[in-house]
């Protein structure tokens, strides 16, 4: 659709750490049915949650547990269609810029998703 945005959730799949801060597992959203590529809704709802807690603090090292839920549709949404993920990670807030390092888990994955993912990050989320 020329000159329309759709939103296109890509949890970095956990991402690194969700749907809003970058899915960790599979994309989530709309497909098209003979390819399989994403192709966007004009709807999209998500929820995260994160607890960090203090691992190294002379280091600036943080631990990180987190939820996230979410989807995105095209047309009629489908709160029974939530995919949701959570996970663990390691964040440090070094000299040269904060360092992600986050395991995410598919907690239903679906037919050719994993089951996890991991994901490194160098900076910060816009």
């Amino acid at each position: 659709m020329k000159g329309t945005m759709r939103a296109v959730i890509k949890p970095t799949a956990a991402k690194g750490a969700a749907l809003a801060t970058d899915w960790p597992i599979p994309q989530v959203g709309p497909k098209d049915l003979l390819t399989g590529d994403l192709i966007g809704g004009d709807t999209m709802a998500t929820a995260n949650a994160e607890f960090l807690f203090p691992l190294f603090s002379e280091q600036a090292v943080k631990g990180l547990l987190f939820f996230d839920a979410g989807n995105a549709w095209d047309g009629e949404v489908d709160l029974g269609d939530i995919r949701i993920a959570a996970g663990t990670g390691i964040r440090w807030f070094s000299p040269f810029g904060p360092l992600r390092l986050e395991l995410g888990f598919n907690l239903d994955p679906r037919d050719g998703e994993k089951a996890s993912q991991w994901d490194f990050t160098v900076g910060t989320v816009f």
